[in-house]
């Protein structure tokens, strides 16, 4: 009888193990501390650990793959929805990030969104994640590979990226930037005026990154010991951080997705840099998002980002005043030149973001030249949207979403 019970033991433990290998997801958190019994509740998603092709086709999307490469010879991957003769809309996402970001939430995926609105809908992605780590001549293992910054995406990558649109499809665009993917945009308009203004009809921009004095975000006590540890970090990691392999996607699952608890401590220590908003966190989606949305950054964006943080201004990278001398013509390196915009852009933002404060959103609109923010801006109604929200909250939908199709239905253009 004993053995009976012991191999019966030893059969349920199997089962169980075998069930949470292939669970990954649950409706309610507390379901995760017993996945494997709630069999209703708790399922496999494959999204976790699949490509953007891979997600768009599952969920009943068309999906086309194209490559461009830029100017300074990077090759990029641009992800489209097809839907020839509609209006075409771009997609690009923000820091430590990919296309990906814009599918892994389910139906309420920005790009499943607008599509479903009936755009077509195209997803960039900046050079060094993964699908744009290729370069004609340069190995994606050494530090010249890495070194750029948001300037190079606003001036090369935005600039192939956008002009493949155009000429796939004859008609201007609507451009919807996230985070970083709002800095570049204006770095490709203030240095391509002509070229913006003739491809593109607006830029939306999805927490705006331009001012970031005084956030409240760990990121400010951070910046400054940056500036310290930046060239032993660039030189052992050859000018990048956080890149993709299965040692760092295991360990993520294993820290941070194991049970609830380790949820939200994982998730207290990201959004201390974004903002806390536990409210808005989606237990259907959350394993996925941790897994996918993180991707590679060079130090050198972290370098540039932290010059806006430590010296509250929009201006070039600083190489230091020798180099500035050589580059700039002058010691400290110029501001971009924000009063040369020439589209139309409309600002949608959040209350409880720590990296684009209500403040330096309101700052940078007053310093928008008047025939670009004819449109105004729009400040999420609910006041704890965060930073990350804009692209995993729960109620991103209806939050976010459905206000930005509406408003896309008839902009001052």
């Amino acid at each position: 009888m004993v053995q009976v019970l012991n191999l019966s033991l030893i059969f349920f433990c199997v089962i169980l193990q075998i069930n949470a290998q292939e669970v990954n997801v649950c409706k309610k958190f507390n379901y995760y501390f017993f996945k494997s019994l709630y069999s209703r509740g708790c399922y496999y998603n494959p999204d976790q650990n699949t490509e953007v092709p891979d997600i768009v086709t599952r969920l009943g999307y068309p999906i086309e793959s194209y490559n461009v490469t830029t100017e300074d010879n990077y090759i990029l991957t641009v992800f489209r929805l097809p839907q020839p003769g509609a209006k075409p809309i771009f997609l690009q996402h923000g820091i430590a990030l990919s296309a990906i970001c814009f599918v892994d939430t389910l139906e309420s995926s920005l790009a499943f969104v607008l599509y479903d609105a009936g755009y077509d809908v195209w997803i960039g992605n900046f050079r060094g994640n993964r699908y744009s780590n290729k370069h004609v001549t340069l190995d994606p293992n050494t530090e010249e590979y890495w070194n750029f910054s948001f300037h190079e995406m606003g001036k090369f990558d935005l600039k192939a990226q956008l002009g493949l649109v155009y000429n796939e499809t004859g008609k201007k665009i609507y451009y919807v930037g996230y985070s970083m993917g709002t800095t570049a945009s204006y770095i490709y308009n203030i240095l391509h005026p002509e070229d913006a203004s003739e491809k593109l009809d607006i830029i939306v921009s999805l927490a705006p990154i331009v001012y970031m004095k005084n956030i409240p975000s760990s990121a400010a006590l951070l910046a400054p010991l940056w500036p310290l540890i930046e060239p032993l970090v660039t030189n052992l990691s050859h000018g990048v951080i956080l890149q993709r392999n299965n040692v760092s996607i295991n360990l993520m699952k294993t820290l941070c997705l194991g049970n609830p608890i380790e949820m939200f401590t994982c998730q207290a220590l990201i959004r201390s840099l974004f903002g806390y908003d536990n409210d808005q966190l989606n237990p259907e989606t959350l394993p996925v998002t941790m897994v996918q949305n993180n991707d590679a950054i060079s130090t050198k964006t972290i370098s540039h980002y932290v010059q806006f943080i430590l010296f509250g201004k929009f201006s070039y990278f600083n190489y230091g005043y020798e180099n500035n001398e050589q580059i700039y013509g002058n010691a400290i390196p110029p501001l971009y030149n924000i009063s040369s915009l020439n589209v139309p852009i409309y600002l949608m933002h959040g209350s409880n973001d720590f990296l684009s404060t209500i403040k330096n959103v309101e700052n940078f609109f007053e310093d928008l030249p008047e025939g670009t923010k004819k449109n105004g801006k729009y400040l999420l109604p609910y006041k704890k949207f965060s930073h990350l929200d804009f692209i995993s909250a729960k109620d991103q939908k209806s939050l976010l979403y459905d206000p930005l199709v509406n408003f896309l239905k008839n902009p001052i253009l």
